[in-house]
């Protein structure tokens, strides 16, 4: 399998070079994945969702290393700080899948400040982060799962999702999962709305409160930038 792998390929390639079952492939290329010897990349386009699989040794000279799951963590734990602080230890441990008490074993790895409600920051980020303004007149789309969604537990994200719209911008992902956040309109950093967009009936917006008229042209230029890209 992993000779057929030697470029970009995708599963069902796999599957009959191994002359699997469709439902003995997934457990398959998950261990593969898992120790190291296989790597999933994006598809071929923006509009695409199919994963496409290549040898790790082929795509970066050899087997991924395995490495002590404590020190790999605490390592995730920095980088996680470094793209979503300030955050919670709770926040981390939603995002990476642990308990809150190897999250904040990990997080107490690192120099870091609390800047108020237990959320954390790289201490070498303090003072930058006390020069920060309030963004104003900004407009923006997010995609599904976009990362600033996805970044944060559910009871962490209100800072830029008011409670009352939390159900809308998250589908349920299971009994008290609020998992997968949806496509966005984002005003000022937080979010007032939602859009999608579909070779059918192309692009629409829901916002949750009336834009303005200032608002509504950035909302229009955006989504025609968008529809262009993707149409590209």
């Amino acid at each position: 399998m992993l000779k057929a792998a030697a470029e970009p390929v995708q599963a069902r390639a796999l599957q009959e070079v191994a002359g699997l079952k469709s439902q003995e492939l997934g457990p398959v290329l998950r261990c593969l994945r898992y120790e190291g010897r296989l790597l999933a990349l994006a598809g071929d386009s923006l509009m695409s969702g199919t994963h496409r699989y290549v040898a790790a040794k082929r795509w970066t000279g050899s087997d991924l290393a395995a490495s002590d799951g404590d020190d790999a963590l605490s390592w995730l734990a920095g980088e996680y700080l470094k793209g979503y602080g300030p955050a919670r230890a709770g926040d981390f441990a939603w995002w990476a899948g642990v308990t809150k008490k190897r999250a904040a074993a990990a997080l107490e790895g690192h120099h870091t400040v609390d800047v108020g409600d237990g959320l954390l920051l790289p201490a070498r980020d303090q003072e930058a982060f006390g020069r920060v303004k309030k963004v104003r007149g900004t407009v923006d789309l997010l995609p599904k799962w976009d990362a600033y969604t996805m970044g944060h537990a559910a009871d962490g994200r209100t800072r830029f999702v008011h409670p009352d719209v939390q159900r809308p911008v998250y589908t349920p992902i299971g009994t008290g999962l609020a998992g997968d956040g949806n496509p966005v309109v984002l005003v000022d950093g937080e979010v007032a709305g939602l859009w999608s967009y579909t070779i059918k009936d192309g692009p629409s917006v829901e916002p949750f409160d009336s834009f303005g008229p200032s608002v509504r042209r950035k909302v229009e230029g955006a989504l025609e930038r968008v529809v262009a890209f993707l149409s590209s």
